[in-house]
């Protein structure tokens, strides 16, 4: 095992994390652990394999992987006001195929969406501006939106206040410390349910 270690005293964590729940109030497994990734300032541990990306982000490569192997690729916004998850997030989708952009608020992430297309949302709750609940509702009363899946992450613990996203038009929801080793699977699976119910032209 090959070790990169911290070198400010933030700490991304979020290798084991919560059960997430679904809109229709399953919840994924949790089992296993993620890899770690460097991200925007903050070093966690990685395996060996390591390779730089145009993003000045380091991140474990997928040994093995067959290149003629195809994976669609999704477009995901993050929004959320900490820079270390969202540098995290990046990290962890897009060794996985992923296209990232992110936001540090809602009123950012709505000016993204009006000018992007994007497949996903991964939406904070507590931000400055507009919160996850007023974005969420803004994105579900758009109709150019009614194919973006959305996931609310938060340390929130408040059980009412994740019922009440998933009832404004939230897809899932991940608690965090988010589980990036089950993610990137997990987003797969919210985007292609969410197109299979929307499907396109329909």
């Amino acid at each position: 095992m090959q070790s990169l270690r911290r070198f400010i005293s933030r700490d991304p964590r979020g290798q084991t994390g919560s059960p997430a729940r679904c809109a229709d109030g399953s919840r994924a497994s949790a089992a296993g652990g993620g890899d770690g990734y460097r991200a925007g300032r903050a070093w966690v541990d990685v395996e060996q394999g390591i390779e730089r990306t145009s993003v000045n982000t380091f991140v474990k490569t997928d040994a093995g992987m067959n290149s003629n192997h195809k994976i669609q690729t999704y477009r995901v916004l993050v929004v959320d006001d900490d820079p270390v998850f969202s540098g995290v997030a990046a990290a962890a989708l897009g060794r996985t195929g992923f296209q990232v952009r992110t936001a540090a608020d809602g009123v950012e992430g709505l000016e993204l969406l009006d000018r992007h297309r994007f497949d996903l949302s991964i939406i904070d709750l507590q931000m400055p501006r507009i919160d996850g609940l007023r974005l969420v509702a803004l994105i579900r009363g758009a109709a150019r939106n009614r194919r973006l899946a959305i996931i609310v992450a938060s340390a929130h613990t408040d059980e009412n206040v994740f019922d009440e996203a998933l009832a404004l038009g939230a897809d899932a929801i991940e608690k965090k410390p988010v589980n990036w080793g089950l993610l990137p699977d997990r987003a797969r699976q919210i985007i292609e349910k969410r197109r299979a119910d929307f499907p396109s032209g329909a």
